[in-house]
C-alpha cells in the first residue's frame, strides 16, 4: 500500500512539473510581445482612435499629442480640442453658465454650429443680465440688454413690456415727449394702438388741466374713442365756448359749441351765436354747416326753417332742382334774413326748374313754305298761292343755360329753318336754302314770348317755338308775299 501512493505521486510530479514550465515560458514570450509590439506608433495610434471614439477627447488629445507626426495625429489632436470646446460649450450652456459658453463655442472656430451658439450664448448673458436688471427696477439698462439679447426666447416682449413700464413712468411723472418716443417703441415690438392714444389722452387732460384748451382739443381728437375723450373733447369746446361768449365773439363761439351741441346748456346759451353763424355761412353758401348752426338753434327765430332753405340751396348747388323746389315750397315768404332774399330765391328755384325742362333740343314737327300772289281774275282779286316742297332735314333748335351770379340766366341757342334765295312770283325759278341763326340771351329770367332773329321771328308758347320768316314784294304790279313758318317741339 504505501509503494503504490509513492508511485502514483512520482507520477503526477513528472505531468505538472512540464506544464508549469510551459506556463511560464507561455508568459515570458507573451510579455516580450506586449513589450515590444504594444509600444508600437501603430498600437498607440490605433488606441488613441479607441480612446477618440470613446468621447475621451482630453484623454485622446494627450495620446495624439505623444505620436508626434505620426499619420495626422497632429490633426487630431485639433479635432480633439474642438470638440472638446463644444462639449463644454454644450455643458456650460446646459448648466446656464453662459459667458463660459460663449468661450468655449468660440474656441471651437466654425465647427458645425458653434458661431451660432456662440452668437446665442451671448444672447443669452444679456438676457439674463437684463432679467436680472428688470428685477431690480433698472429699466433703461434692462432695455440695452434685451436690445443686445436680440431674438433669444422673448426678448422682444421684454422689450414692449419695459418700453411701456417705461411710458408709464414718463407719464406719471409728465414727461410726455419722453412718453410718446416710449410708446412708439414699444410699438415695434407688439402693434398695439391704444398705447399712443393712453399717452395723447394723459396728454390732453393736462392741457386742459393748464386751460390750455385748444391743444386739449387736438390731443383729445387724436385718441377718438379711448376711455372718456369724448365727453372730454365737448367739455373743452364747452370751455371755449363760453370763453368766446364772454367775448361776444359770436362766430367763435358758435364753432366752439357746435361740437358740443348736446353738453350741458350748449343748446341755450349758443342759440344767438349759432343762428347768426348760420347765416354768415348760408351767405357763404356753405349750406351743410349752415343748417347745422341752424338745427342747434332749435326754434330761434327763423332757424327752423332755413334748415329747409339750406337743404333747398344745397339741392340746387347739386343740380337736383325738382327736390330743391320741392323743398322751397314748404318755406314762408315771410322768412327775412339780412342780404339772402328767400322769396327772390324760391321764384328762382321755379325758374330754373322750368327752364331746365325747357332747354334741349327742339325738333321740326310742322314745315309750311309758300308763295301768295295777289293777281286778277277776270276783274276780281284773288290770292293764288303755292307751297314750296323743302323739308328742314336738320334738328331745328336747339336752347341751353347758365346761371349768373346774380340769379337771372344767360339763354342761347341756334334755330334752323330754310329761307329763299330768291323772290320770283315764278314758282319754277324759286331757290330755298337751309340757314341757321344763333341767339344770346345774357341776363334773361325766361325764354321770352319772342327771340328777334335776322329777318325772322322766334316765337315761345306752350312748349312749341314757331320761326316765322316772311317777304313782302311787288311783281310786275302784283303784291306777292313769301313766307315760311316751322313749328318746333321736344321729343316725347
Amino acid at each position: 500500500m504505501a509503494r503504490y501512493r509513492e508511485y502514483e505521486m512520482s507520477y503526477k510530479k513528472f505531468i505538472l512539473i512540464p506544464l508549469g514550465i510551459g506556463l511560464t515560458i507561455f508568459l515570458i514570450i507573451g510579455a516580450v510581445w506586449f513589450l515590444f509590439m504594444g509600444a508600437s506608433p501603430t498600437a498607440r495610434y490605433t488606441k488613441a482612435i479607441k480612446t477618440y471614439e470613446s468621447g475621451d477627447y482630453a484623454a485622446a488629445a494627450e495620446e495624439f499629442k505623444k505620436l508626434g507626426n505620426y499619420s495626422d495625429s497632429a490633426k487630431r489632436v485639433e479635432e480633439c480640442y474642438t470638440k472638446l470646446h463644444y462639449a463644454n460649450g454644450v455643458a456650460a450652456f446646459n448648466s446656464g453658465d453662459y459667458e463660459k459658453a460663449v468661450e468655449e463655442f468660440t474656441a471651437c472656430g466654425k465647427y458645425e454650429d458653434a458661431e451660432y451658439k456662440a452668437r446665442e450664448s451671448g444672447q443669452a448673458v444679456h438676457y439674463a443680465k437684463g432679467s436680472s436688471l428688470k428685477s431690480s427696477g433698472d429699466i433703461n439698462g434692462a432695455i440695452e440688454e434685451f436690445k443686445l439679447a436680440d431674438t433669444y426666447k422673448d426678448s422682444k416682449d421684454k422689450l414692449y413690456e419695459l418700453y411701456v413700464a417705461q411710458g408709464d413712468k414718463a407719464i406719471e411723472d409728465k414727461q410726455f415727449d419722453q412718453a410718446v418716443a416710449s410708446y412708439t417703441a414699444a410699438g415695434q415690438y407688439k402693434e398695439d394702438p391704444d398705447l399712443l392714444k393712453k399717452c395723447y389722452y394723459n396728454i390732453g387732460l393736462d392741457a386742459e388741466e393748464k386751460k390750455d384748451y385748444k391743444s386739449a382739443v387736438s390731443y383729445f381728437t387724436q385718441v377718438a374713442d379711448y376711455q372718456d375723450a369724448p365727453e372730454r373733447l365737448k367739455a373743452v369746446y364747452y370751455a371755449l365756448g363760453t370763453e368766446a361768449l364772454a367775448k361776444n365773439d359770436l362766430e367763435n363761439a358758435a364753432e366752439y359749441l357746435i361740437n358740443c351741441s348736446d353738453y350741458k346748456d350748449t343748446a341755450k346759451i349758443g342759440q344767438e351765436a349759432f343762428y347768426n353763424r348760420g347765416v354768415a355761412l348760408l351767405l357763404d353758401k356753405d349750406f351743410e354747416k349752415a343748417g347745422e348752426m341752424f338745427t342747434s338753434c332749435g326754434k330761434y327765430s327763423y332757424a327752423t326753417e332755413l334748415v329747409k332753405v339750406c337743404q333747398a340751396e344745397a339741392y340746387l348747388s347739386k343740380g337736383d332742382l325738382a327736390k330743391a323746389v320741392q323743398t322751397y315750397s314748404k318755406v314762408s315768404n315771410n322768412v327775412k334774413v339780412n342780404g339772402f332774399n328767400v322769396k327772390a330765391r324760391k321764384t328762382h328755384a321755379s325758374r330754373r326748374y322750368t327752364l331746365d325742362r325747357q332747354s334741349g333740343t327742339y325738333f321740326v314737327r310742322k314745315n309750311n313754305i309758300y308763295v301768295r300772289k295777289l293777281i286778277n281774275f277776270y276783274g276780281a282779286k284773288r290770292w293764288h298761292k303755292w307751297y314750296y316742297p323743302y323739308t328742314v332735314s336738320t334738328q331745328g333748335v336747339d336752347i341751353k343755360y347758365s346761371v349768373n351770379p346774380d340769379g337771372t340766366f344767360h339763354i342761347y341757342g341756334s334755330v334752323t329753318y330754310v329761307r329763299f334765295l330768291n323772290y320770283s312770283a315764278d314758282r319754277n325759278q324759286l331757290k330755298g336754302k337751309e340757314v341757321t341763326n344763333t341767339f344770346d340771351l345774357p341776363r334773361a329770367t325766361k325764354i321770352p314770348s319772342k327771340i328777334k332773329l335776322p329777318n325772322a321771328t322766334l316765337t315761345f308758347k306752350g312748349g312749341t317755338f314757331t320761326l316765322v320768316f316772311k317777304k313782302n314784294t311787288k311783281q310786275g304790279g302784283s303784291k306777292v308775299q313769301f313766307r315760311t313758318t316751322v313749328k318746333y317741339r321736344k321729343a316725347g
